[in-house]
């Protein structure tokens, strides 16, 4: 191990040495392949656009992304500090200010973007108005075939209680649930940026989160993608308080952490990934750390596991007992292995205008519906056995290719993509409902800037994500927030899956791409003892000023 201090070499800029540190140097080249994995991307979203169903003009949103990325990337170099940096407190207040105007975006998209859903939203939503002596013979197949869904079913119970009790719709009560949920995101979204970079670009990402999310069509839907908003980021706050302390707070923070991400893994099944990046970066803050410290973090790494366990199996409990949908037939729970099965074919809705790479199949899922596990199971192998001989090797590379470029190519995440969302009326009418059906509905007035606009942002967002990743040095933070974000994108990549599934991850992507945004040019007074040049420092790109944790609570100079 080397005795130099590498924290210290990032703050300079100065080199280190792959031989004195190479955990540091396999690390910084992890991140920097995943930069370079996300910048290849990118292209190919460009280059070679796998149409999603709300279609954008190719061109200006290439051309928009293309330029906004140069700007936000070689401007922020080129600019010295001028006059006195903003006291940290005055953007305190700006965030404040910005996080509450953001609820209110919010819920104004969640009441009047309102619509009638169909898919799996719907049919959860009207059986929660039922007893559970009341199911028909299809709600039973189709809780027994996805029990996942037992957290939604009693959520929605609740909100229709909530509407007996007070006389408050079930879709404006919703409204309320998802505005509050993303609030709640936002808020943490905030913390994580500012413990990483600063108030300055925390604002900065209260801003990407309002209009990425806070301003999509999702925020009316009563489905799990909202109501598990809130946990990855959640979860990723908490690991990097984890990973900046010592002693019992580490093991502490972990836990909580795990508790979040085994709520929503009940709920929504992705903030699992968050689990696996945590262990995987502990394991290189671990071989940089004395045997004390390796024995927290691998404390830490325990503790969120048994307690994601814990709190996946409790959450599984009461939410079975709060939907009121059991008995039913477990064994005819739908396996893993079938989505994985449904993620290797093309499926055209509707009426073979929109190719969908990798997303369900009613074609696999018809074929093992009503069937035990094991059963499925058999099917669902045949069934990837023949489309893998189908593809051969190079087919299979071009073809999760276009899938990678299909989910995420999609600034507007599949939104009125399932079922036949696409054509159903807003149900919100009248002067004030004008705008937000303009911006969020197919074929109003706005929705085709809305559509542009968002996926300029998107793709000018995972760029610059990109290229940060690439110049950066191994950072615990950064890292843990880039291993969460291939997560999912692995997550997409093996199961079922549309661009719909990344919306929990908007939040940890925003706080990634703030976390690699280079500092302004700094000039120091020291003179290049040769020519007599003033000597410009390196802008340190993947940290913010460190932070000390004491007592559970953050301090930082805001040097933004």
């Amino acid at each position: 191990m080397s005795t130099a201090d590498p924290l210290a070499a990032r703050r300079t800029g100065k080199p280190f040495s792959r031989r004195t540190d190479r955990p540091e140097w396999a690390a910084t080249w992890l991140q920097r392949a995943i930069g370079a994995g996300l910048c290849l991307l990118v292209l190919g979203i460009l280059v070679h656009p796998q149409t999603p169903n709300n279609g954008y003009d190719r061109w200006v949103v290439t051309l928009a992304t293309l330029l906004i990325a140069a700007a936000a990337w070689f401007v922020p170099r080129r600019l010295r500090p001028v006059g006195t940096p903003w006291d940290p407190r005055r953007w305190t207040r700006i965030g404040a200010a910005t996080w509450c105007a953001g609820g209110v975006l919010a819920l104004y998209e969640a009441y009047f973007s309102g619509y009638h859903v169909s898919w799996d939203a719907g049919v959860v939503k009207q059986a929660a108005q039922l007893p559970r002596a009341q199911f028909t013979p299809f709600l039973v197949q189709y809780f027994s075939r996805f029990p996942n869904n037992a957290a939604l079913m009693a959520v929605d119970r609740l909100v229709w209680h909530v509407q007996h009790a007070t006389g408050v719709g079930f879709d404006a009560s919703y409204a309320l649930l998802n505005s509050v949920l993303f609030l709640i995101a936002s808020g943490l979204l905030y913390l994580t940026v500012r413990v990483v970079r600063g108030a300055a670009w925390a604002v900065v990402a209260l801003l990407l989160m309002d209009f990425l999310v806070g301003a999509s069509a999702w925020m009316s839907v009563p489905y799990t993608d909202l109501l598990a908003l809130w946990t990855p980021i959640g979860a990723v706050l908490l690991l990097i308080a984890t990973l900046r302390s010592s002693g019992w707070r580490g093991p502490v923070l972990a836990a909580l952490a795990g508790v979040a991400l085994g709520i929503g893994y009940q709920v929504k099944v992705t903030p699992v990934v968050g689990l696996v990046a945590f262990a995987i970066t502990a394991l290189f803050a671990a071989m940089r750390r004395g045997r004390a410290g390796r024995l927290v973090l691998l404390g830490a790494v325990a503790a969120a596991v048994l307690a994601f366990l814990a709190a996946s199996s409790l959450t599984s409990t009461a939410s079975e007992r709060l939907s009121g949908a059991e008995p039913l037939t477990s064994s005819h729970a739908a396996s893993p292995i079938v989505y994985m099965a449904q993620g290797l074919r093309v499926q055209y809705i509707p009426d073979d205008r929109i190719k969908m790479i990798g997303g369900y199949d009613g074609a696999i899922d018809r074929g093992t519906y009503d069937m035990t596990g094991e059963q499925q199971a058999r099917v669902a192998r045949a069934a990837i056995s023949r489309r893998l001989r189908e593809l051969g090797p190079g087919g299979l590379v071009r073809f999760e290719a276009n899938k990678m470029a299909f989910n995420w190519g999609d600034g507007m995440f599949w939104a009125h993509g399932e079922g036949l969302d696409m054509s159903r009326p807003p149900t919100r009418t009248g002067a004030a409902a004008r705008p937000a059906v303009a911006w969020s509905f197919p074929g109003h007035g706005l929705y085709r800037l809305h559509v542009d606009l968002a996926n300029t942002v998107w793709f000018g967002l995972l760029l610059l994500t990109g290229l940060g990743l690439l110049r950066s040095r191994y950072s615990p933070e950064v890292l843990l927030l880039a291993l969460t974000v291939v997560g999912i994108a692995v997550f997409v990549l093996l199961f079922q899956g549309r661009s719909r599934y990344l919306l929990g991850h908007v939040p940890v992507l925003i706080a990634l791409a703030c976390a690699l945004v280079p500092h302004r040019a700094a000039h120091r007074t020291a003179v290049d003892g040769r020519r007599g040049s003033p000597v410009r420092s390196r802008p340190a790109v993947s940290m913010a000023t460190p932070i000390r944790w004491s007592a559970g609570r953050a301090t930082t100079r805001d040097t933004t």
